[in-house]
């Protein structure tokens, strides 16, 4: 859909709604500042600590989250934005979003490995079990009644229907997972499992010996053989129908959630989360009618309509302009990310690399705000038939058609020509369609030609020329941008080519969606702004009666809504594994919403209920009853994606054990999150609010920016999946391995979970032949203050940072101390929670404390490193309330 969220100008009254949004998700929770480009597929971790992953974000670097304020009416004063606004800005406290994390610097963040070995499939319990008490939450794909698609002029095989989706929203009771010994028989009361296998064309041995792997196959999609970049295929004369694969329903059910009866949570056994699969209809008619009756969208329109006029009072876009990543809009002298509004003068060209680079970023923000606005005016001509917005609208679409060809091959990432990669192009010309749509009243059959010949088709070309390493999202929405140009011009050969050709969607969404009901890349963000591509991509199909292929993808879409509430906290919010830019909540309205008109949940049509946006005027959302409430989240084992959840009481450790694929990974295997009832005891800063700063690369994706082992100083090396010993809910335990934490390093890590609190222990160990003395530490932050008043901590004095990882050089008042094998310190917490921590390893060992970086900046928090030399160490961390 395109939902409009706001593109965040420095005020409420200069508020524009950009087709690129949704996007609280999609966006920064952070200042305002323009509009959502996209949030690509890239980056993470690397073994090269220097280079810079600048070719991130294909979205604005600086957006703030979507709010219901904005989609009230740029009008602050009207009381529909004002009740809008405090409904959002409730929502934002719950939980604040962000998919906008998204960026894609397809820069490797941790190096490519050779192979990797699939995990343990066995899966938790998926529906109620009376045996096992466990409770499940059934997302079922639903369909009331399946979306026809246009008589097709010849019969194609029928794809099978998708199957119900169930997803494990809590599992009180699972069977443990255990690895027995090599000599050993599993013990009756466990089940075996084939362990999970990191990185491994070289493994070097490691202190438990275990089976050699079987190769995991990457994440890759087959090249396409397409005519030449810039030749597109002749359009067809005649409508395209669909295949006859397209007609087939959403599986039904008749019990969308099933729970115990003890279960409390919801209002009642029949109220349902997930709505039957519509056809998006857009009534113009109505949607006049409901400005000329209702004050408050008369308001709305009227504010859209003096936006509009200011943006197109200058020119905004030139063929000078050539542009870069909007991820690159950082400071050429701090590196920090700088926030972009319609009224930032444009910067000079510079002579420095980072001068030429924040230039040509401003220059891609620049031109995807004037997209947007283009289709702002595009559709005030549809509302209120006033030739003049029609002409602002045509005037930028004959621009662009008359330069694409122009501007120079951008070849980094994928072929772009008019902005500086594949998937902002893709992101782009999903609104360049729409405004096209709009237009097709008005502009002549030349005008359509010239726009298809020189932008859609050649732009289709680019598109599906992208293959930049292992599978990722910017592959989605690649295809979904060729599809939707075929679909805009009935053309099969693009339609087939980005729906079921080898880098379609269907091959996509078929490698993509983990059997966790969780994007490949491992950050519930992305898994998010892959939600949000179907979304525009639905959007495009519906305005041009194609609702139909909406049903190829619904299945996924409902699993992808749901899936991440079962690693939810108490206090509501979401762990931020990978690269993550803001919290995410476990339902992200945004995304929700941006679905209501095609796959609709509850949450998503209260949400679309209160927002005002181009959307919901010519397709007000349903009415709906109240969203059933999530029942309490239990431990979890998500052995595709490599997550897992433990519960104990009131406590909460996530573990983010390993990696499925390089992209958006970060130096975090075996990393945790920890929380005790409310109370936020360690949590992952996620990452900074744009991919090319300083302290993106130098320091959130390094080891010294999460809770795990480090070596030397450094973090994990390869991206890897790693091995699984064993997963016990009941018992609280969760034991997994890297053999090839660093070329010559293994690490194991143990943790444990119980009513009385955590503790973890993990195994450093040097196994490489002839191994000499190295640095052997742990890494924890936390947003507590540390005290340490135990004697046999040793006594502090001011430091230099440790040797090894560039992040350590974004600490500040780092202290060091030699502390005996085992000591104490307390950890005193925001919500007024006191916590006592103990550290037990090899004594004596070295201490250090520093204030660190935290998101969002320029907050700070904790960091602590304890270390040891030797090639092989053990360290313990335990942690429980204090009285």
């Amino acid at each position: 859909m395109q939902y409009s969220a706001t593109t965040c100008h420095q005020s409420a009254s200069q508020a524009h709604q950009p087709r690129l949004t949704v996007l609280s998700s999609c966006l920064i929770a952070a200042a305002c500042c323009g509009v959502l480009s996209a949030c690509g597929g890239g980056g993470g971790a690397s073994s090269e600590p220097e280079k810079p992953l600048s070719a991130e974000l294909p979205s604005m670097t600086n957006m703030a989250a979507a709010t219901a304020a904005s989609g009230a009416g740029a009008d602050a004063g009207s009381e529909a934005a004002s009740a809008a606004a405090s409904a959002a800005e409730a929502n934002a406290n719950a939980a604040p979003s962000a998919t906008a994390q998204m960026a894609n610097d397809p820069a490797p963040a941790i190096a490519t490995a050779a192979s990797d070995a699939a995990g343990p499939t066995s899966k938790i319990a998926l529906a109620t079990n009376k045996k096992t008490d466990t409770v499940a939450l059934v997302t079922s794909a639903v369909a009331a009644k399946p979306v026809a698609p246009p008589a097709a002029p010849k019969p194609a095989a029928q794809a099978p229907a998708p199957a119900a989706v169930a997803l494990a929203l809590n599992t009180p009771v699972i069977k443990p997972i255990a690895l027995p010994a090599p000599s050993a028989t599993p013990a009756p009361s466990t089940v075996a499992v084939k362990p999970a296998v990191t990185t491994a064309s070289k493994i070097a041995t490691s202190p438990s010996p275990s089976p050699s792997p079987a190769p995991a196959p990457v994440l890759t999609l087959p090249p396409l053989i397409l005519p030449a970049p810039i030749a597109a295929p002749a359009p067809v004369a005649a409508p395209v129908a669909a295949p006859a694969s397209s007609t087939l329903s959403a599986a039904k059910t008749a019990e969308p959630l099933a729970y115990p009866p003890s279960q409390t949570g919801f209002a009642s056994r029949s109220t349902s989360m997930m709505l039957p699969v519509r056809a998006a209809p857009e009534n113009w008619a109505a949607a006049k009618a409901l400005v000329k009756s209702d004050p408050n969208w008369a308001d709305w329109v009227n504010a859209k309509k003096a936006l509009s006029a200011k943006w197109f009072a200058k020119t905004r876009d030139r063929a000078d302009l050539i542009a870069g990543f909007p991820n690159d809009f950082v400071s050429p002298t701090t590196g920090a990310a700088v926030k972009w509004t319609m009224d930032l003068a444009e910067p000079p060209t510079g002579s420095t690399p980072a001068e030429i680079s924040y230039k040509n970023a401003w220059s891609a923000i620049n031109r995807q705000n004037n997209i947007s606005f283009a289709l702002d005016a595009a559709r005030l001509y549809q509302l209120t038939g006033e030739s003049k917005y029609a002409e602002l609208a045509a005037a930028q679409l004959d621009f662009y058609a008359s330069n694409y060809m122009k501007w120079p091959l951008a070849t980094r990432i994928g072929n772009a020509r008019m902005m500086g990669q594949s998937l902002d192009e893709a992101t782009t010309v999903l609104t360049l369609l729409q405004t096209s749509h709009a237009l097709q009243g008005y502009a002549s059959a030349a005008q359509k030609a010239k726009w298809r010949d020189g932008l859609f088709y050649p732009i289709a070309s680019n598109l599906q020329t992208y293959s930049y390493g292992p599978l990722n999202n910017i592959n989605l929405w690649c295809a979904a941008g060729t599809a939707a140009i075929g679909l805009g011009h009935n053309n099969q050969t693009w339609i087939d080519a980005g729906t079921t050709g080898p880098r379609g969607i269907s091959a996509v969404m078929k490698q993509g969606v983990t059997t966790d009901g969780i994007w490949a890349e491992g950050s519930f963000a992305y898994n998010n702004y892959v939600v949000l591509g179907l979304a525009w991509f639905f959007d495009a199909a519906a305005s041009l009666g194609r609702s139909d292929l909406v049903n190829l993808y619904s299945a996924d879409v409902q699993k992808m809504l749901m899936a991440p509430a079962v690693y939810r906290f108490d206090d509501g919010t979401l762990p931020s594994p990978s690269d993550t830019r803001g919290a995410v909540p476990p339902i992200d309205l945004p995304t929700h919403g941006a679905m209501y008109r095609h796959v609709p949940t509850t949450y998503g049509l209260q949400y679309a209920a209160g927002v005002r946006t181009w959307d919901t005027l010519m397709d007000p959302p349903a009415k709906t009853g109240v969203a059933p409430t999530l029942p309490a989240p239990q431990s979890n084992f998500s052995p595709d994606i490599r997550m897992a959840s433990l519960r104990g009481g009131d406590w909460q450790v996530f573990v983010h054990f390993g990696q499925k694929t390089i992209n958006h990974a970060q130096e975090e295997a075996l990393t945790y999150e920890l929380v005790h009832g409310k109370t936020s005891i360690s949590r992952d800063a996620g990452a900074d609010t744009s991919y090319s700063s300083a302290k993106q690369n130098e320091y959130f994706i390094k080891g010294v920016g999460n809770n795990v082992p480090l070596i030397d100083g450094l973090g994990q090396e390869q991206w890897a999946l790693g091995e699984v010993k064993g997963f016990n809910p009941v018992a609280g335990t969760l034991e997994v391995l890297h053999p090839s934490y660093r070329k010559d390093a293994s690490a194991r890590r143990s943790y444990k979970l119980d009513a009385n609190g955590f503790s973890e222990t993990s195994r450093i160990t040097v196994t490489a032949a002839n191994a000499t003395v190295r640095r052997l530490g742990v890494m924890f932050n936390t947003g507590c203050a540390v005290q340490v008043s135990d004697p046999r901590a040793g006594v502090a004095s001011a430091s230099a940072a440790p040797l090894g990882s560039p992040g350590f050089k974004h600490w500040t008042g780092v202290l060091k101390h030699q502390a005996q094998a085992t000591w104490t310190a307390k950890l005193a917490c925001a919500s007024g929670k006191n916590y006592e921590m103990t550290i037990a390893g090899p004594g004596p060992h070295t201490v250090y404390r520093a204030t660190a970086p935290n998101t969002p900046l320029p907050a700070t928090r904790t960091a602590l490193y304890v270390e040891t030399s030797g090639v092989d160490a053990s360290f313990t961390t335990s942690i429980k309330a204090m009285p």
